[in-house]
């Protein structure tokens, strides 16, 4: 199917009608559990998410037949049919550029949002950066968010569970309600809606601007592809106007959005580039604390060398009995392109990860030739490396996509804060020797760090667990 044939089946119904569906067919389906069912996927996050978008960016009012249930799978089924061009021309990266745009698109839907949530206050408030920052001084959320990271993570909390439990609705008016007095005791009613006001919520015009506005940043992606590209409601996922009532058509849009990357996107869009390093001191920081989890590996930060000690090793060296693990740590994300896995996706990759293996190589380098400040490393067993990165790069570490980052002297993987936090709470085995085995497994080329931790038991992580224990309503705590 074409991508107009399925906005044009989208544009059937008026916004008014289809998306009160959409809502409710998204807090039904909001469990990972229910939509991976074969008879159910059609109404995955993703499929619902495109096609509220294409309903509120493209649709209008001026259309007279109701939308009901079956006009929902029609619109599913019409999203599921859609063609991918490139795979169809059978080119050699072809179906790596496809699954690199599944992935992105699917696979985060599939992840813990508890860590992405507990991990806000964990990176954000309670973690100290080792420079001193520019812009997240003290005080930095009120002035960004309007509220402390408590109440804009709780503020998301409350909404998701309203939605699930109301057919992905929530009425602002139910917050000064008598029933909602307990509520209103972790976090002023006033402030609650203030909150969902202006962080969480947008009208119809405001949703096509912010389309508008991505689209003359970014660049109007090629049709049939166009359903990779941004989605509106991942910035704001509560919809006011078209009831009396909030809708929600994708609850999951509601813990992303208050998860470190929402509140990235936010900083930038405020203060530009200087939050964005500031973030990545925070994120370096961040990244220690939950190698220092490790129960038998001595951790070791940065080194600086050379006559100046102007350069500076890898951010971390984890040195195990069986094998030193270098870390490089990279506050970065996918971008539009490496999401869409457009021409540009060679130089997109290499902008954001080549010069973390560059970084490998030197500093293993520089432990193997007995250099100068790096006499503390030991170099009488197996080096491998990681690249942290904050958010999800899937299927980076495959063959088709590796091929585009350099040449790595040492085994390594990339791996996300969301696979770092379960990889230093594997308690049935050494974190090294797992590692350094799956590294090393010429049959696990290019598999995840993720894939390693199969059938492993673990404890939970302390640090998630500190932050978690700060937020309201902790026993509404999302699932998948």
């Amino acid at each position: 199917m074409k991508d107009r044939e399925f906005v044009q089946r989208v544009r059937q119904h008026a916004p008014s009608s289809l998306l009160p569906v959409v809502a409710r067919y998204g807090a039904e389906f909001a469990d990972p559990k229910k939509y991976q069912n074969p008879d159910t996927a059609i109404y995955a996050p993703w499929v619902l998410a495109e096609v509220a978008r294409v309903s509120l960016v493209y649709g209008n009012e001026f259309r007279s037949k109701p939308a009901t249930d079956n006009d929902l799978r029609a619109c599913c089924a019409a999203y599921q049919a859609l063609s991918d061009p490139e795979l169809g021309q059978k080119t050699p990266e072809a179906l790596g550029h496809f699954l690199l745009r599944m992935g992105g698109q699917q696979l985060t839907f599939q992840q813990s949002y508890s860590n992405d949530l507990s991990r806000t206050v964990a990176l954000l408030e309670q973690t100290t950066p080792g420079r001193t920052p520019e812009i997240a001084t003290p005080g930095w959320p009120q002035r960004l968010l309007g509220c402390s990271l408590r109440e804009y993570v709780g503020t998301a909390i409350l909404l998701y569970a309203g939605a699930l439990k109301n057919q992905g609705r929530f009425d602002l008016r139910w917050l000064t309600e008598p029933q909602a007095e307990e509520v209103a005791r972790e976090i002023p009613a006033s402030t609650l809606r203030r909150v969902i006001e202006d962080n969480y919520t947008a009208d119809t015009d405001q949703i096509k601007a912010m389309q508008q506005a991505a689209e003359q940043k970014t660049g109007v992606p090629e049709a049939q592809y166009r359903r990779f590209g941004f989605n509106p409601l991942s910035g704001k996922p509560a919809v006011a106007g078209i009831t009396d009532e909030l809708l929600i058509p994708v609850p999951a849009y509601l813990l992303r959005k208050a998860s470190p990357l929402g509140i990235y996107y936010a900083g930038i869009d405020c203060w530009g580039g200087k939050f964005a390093t500031d973030l990545g001191y925070l994120f370096e920081a961040y990244v220690g604390r939950q190698l220092k989890l490790l129960p038998d590996a001595v951790v070791l930060p940065e080194i600086a060398y050379g006559p100046d000690k102007a350069k500076l090793s890898v951010d971390w060296f984890v040195i195990f009995d069986d094998c030193v693990l270098l870390v490089e740590v990279k506050s970065t994300r996918p971008t539009e392109t490496v999401r869409l896995a457009g021409s540009g996706l060679e130089a997109a990759l290499g902008k954001v990860l080549k010069n973390a293996v560059k970084q490998l190589n030197t500093s293993a380098s520089m432990i193997c030739n007995h250099m100068t400040g790096f006499e503390g490393i030991p170099d009488d067993r197996p080096l491998i490396g990681l690249v942290v990165t904050m958010e999800p790069f899937h299927t980076v570490d495959a063959p088709f996509t590796r091929s585009y980052l350099p040449q790595c002297d040492i085994p390594f993987r990339v791996c996300s804060a969301y696979e770092l936090e379960h990889l230093v709470t594997v308690s049935d085995t050494s974190v090294g020797r797992l590692l350094r085995d799956h590294f090393q497994d010429q049959s696990k080329e290019g598999w995840s760090v993720e894939s390693a931790l199969t059938g492993h038991v673990g404890v939970p992580n302390s640090v998630l667990v500190k932050a978690w224990e700060t937020y309201p309503w902790k026993h509404e705590q999302p699932g998948s």
